[in-house]
């Protein structure tokens, strides 16, 4: 029994210290990524994924820092991660629209010229009352 206690603790430590781990390595990151380190700021959001569960909050951060890097397809595949984890992201959902923008500037010239017309037709309607 003392044996099973003893093991016990020994694996709550050690993962603790994975979790621990995987906040330092994503903080590490942030702080870099606030200097303009991207690619110094994913190699530890990598080590963040290698030592720890999968967090939205780092595939995001990782697409980021590729986005920067002018990586966008690599930066589009990291988005659709974190989304996978957490699809109710609003903040992710923002960052994948931005970047398929800059992939595709169609994207940016169909819908300004769809907004254009839909405030047209509120325009006209308007002032037809």
């Amino acid at each position: 029994m003392r044996k099973i206690k003893i093991l016990l603790l020994i694996v709550s430590l050690f993962s603790g210290c994975s979790s621990n781990r995987v906040n330092t390595e994503f903080e590490f990151g942030n702080k870099l990524a606030k200097n303009g380190l991207w690619k110094e700021a994913y190699f530890r959001w990598s080590k963040a994924l290698e030592s720890g569960k999968e967090r939205a909050a780092v595939y995001n951060n990782l697409a980021v820092s590729l986005e920067f890097q002018n990586r966008l397809k690599e930066a589009e595949s990291k988005y659709l991660k974190a989304l996978k984890l957490s699809p109710s992201n609003e903040y992710i959902k923002r960052n994948l629209i931005r970047l398929r923008k800059r992939i595709n500037p169609e994207i940016n010239e169909k819908s300004s010229n769809k907004n254009r017309s839909i405030k047209r037709k509120e325009k006209d309607k308007r002032s037809k009352e």
